[in-house]
């Protein structure tokens, strides 16, 4: 009995997608990722450290993202968050007085390990993501090729 077409187009674009997904990321995935809803809790907490920091220094970090560019062009854009912090803050030193600058100073590098953080958490999601619609994938192509051996019996 001929293979069916329809059959044979849709496992010709699952078994196309999958070698997208394993060819653009040989990175192993971490085995102890957790789930998603774990992964996005843990980024909101340290999103809310930060956002605690800002506010527990409100003065401060008012004036000192006074001072930081709007222009959301060029080298801003490469630049981690907390290296864009410490820029504005270096570079109106002047303008604060010296218990500011400590402040901000000792801020800055707590985002700096948050931001290690979160940028880890991301890493994790992107990867638990990919091995789920791998998963995903997998099951088709089996459900697929189930439907074709019926097919092929009949």
């Amino acid at each position: 009995m001929p293979f069916p077409c329809f059959l044979h187009s849709q496992v010709v674009e699952v078994l196309l997608i999958l070698h997208q997904l394993t060819t653009r990321n040989r990175n192993p995935l971490l085995a102890d990722a957790g789930s998603t809803d774990e992964l996005n809790e843990k980024l909101n907490d340290l999103y809310q450290q930060e956002n605690q920091l800002f506010a527990d220094h409100k003065e401060a970090w008012d004036k000192a993202f006074g001072f930081m560019s709007k222009n959301t062009s060029g080298d801003s854009m490469t630049e981690n968050y907390a290296d864009s912090l410490a820029s504005a803050v270096d570079s109106n030193k002047d303008s604060f007085s010296e218990e500011e600058y400590d402040t901000l100073s000792k801020d800055i590098e707590t985002i700096r390990g948050i931001e290690k953080e979160i940028a880890k958490l991301e890493k994790q999601a992107r990867a638990e993501k990919q091995h789920k619609k791998k998963f995903e994938l997998v099951l088709k192509v089996r459900s697929l090729k189930q439907e074709m051996d019926l097919l092929s019996v009949n």
